[in-house]
């Protein structure tokens, strides 16, 4: 069993399990590693891929700014169905269905969501025909004390002649505002 010294370089330097010349032949021929060529198709997949974040955030802001055009159509549009729909101008309806002991006009004026907090008192009042006391604790608006998204509040003038210590004597100060589901501004506190 004699091996020369090429017999023993190349079982020196065999791959573990490799028993065939190929497998040898092969290890020695094997190329040397393209660093330019790697990292250009490397840098080619990042500027692939910060393309494609571009125009993933170009197809966002679009459609962001679609939606914000569509909400300022709609607004505009409602405002064109009814240009007096202001806090002001259902605060005065909501006076005058009082004075006229209008149970379903002043229904109409207050917030859906807020309806029940309301509703059987005012139609109490309306069976008994005194919704028109009513009217006169619905003093004039004074200022805007909060406006934000859809929600107004403002403070109402003091009642007249309410000198009393007493806080459930002294009613509301203050009304607030809510935008319903079809951007009409109703009552949601009074």
């Amino acid at each position: 069993m004699g091996l020369d010294n090429k017999d023993k370089k190349a079982e020196k330097f065999s791959p573990k399990n490799a028993t065939d010349k190929n497998a040898l032949k092969n290890a020695k021929n094997k190329q040397p590693i393209d660093w330019l060529g790697l990292s250009v198709v490397i840098s080619a997949v990042i500027i692939g891929g910060f393309l494609m974040l571009g125009a993933i955030n170009a197809f966002n802001f679009e459609n962001e700014a679609q939606e914000n055009k569509d909400r300022v159509l709609s607004e505009y549009k409602l405002n064109m169905a009814d240009p007096d729909n202001t806090p002001e101008a259902v605060y005065e309806q909501a006076r005058q269905a009082l004075l006229n002991n209008d149970l379903e006009g002043i229904l109409d004026t207050i917030h859906p969501d807020y309806l029940w907090k309301y509703e059987d008192g005012l139609r109490e009042a309306a069976e008994e025909g005194i919704l028109h006391e009513a009217a006169e604790r619905t003093t004039p608006l004074m200022e805007k004390t909060y406006d934000k998204n859809d929600v107004v509040i403002y403070e109402i003038e003091p009642i007249p002649g309410n000198d009393s210590n007493n806080s459930l004597d002294k009613y509301s100060e203050r009304v607030e505002f809510r935008l319903n589901s079809k951007g009409l501004w109703k009552i949601s506190s009074i």
